[in-house]
């Protein structure tokens, strides 16, 4: 048996009140997210 990743989904509706703060948010989250391969597959928006 190997120690293969698990794949998983992570799906969110977001209603952005503060578009700076939450500009913030995604760029902290930049670095966790490439460090285990996410990637997106859909991505909204208006």
């Amino acid at each position: 048996m190997t120690d293969s990743p698990k794949r998983g989904y992570w799906m969110a509706m977001v209603d952005v009140a503060d578009a700076e703060a939450y500009s913030k948010y995604m760029a902290a989250n930049k670095a966790p997210l490439e460090k285990y391969g996410a990637r997106f597959i859909v991505r909204g928006g208006r």
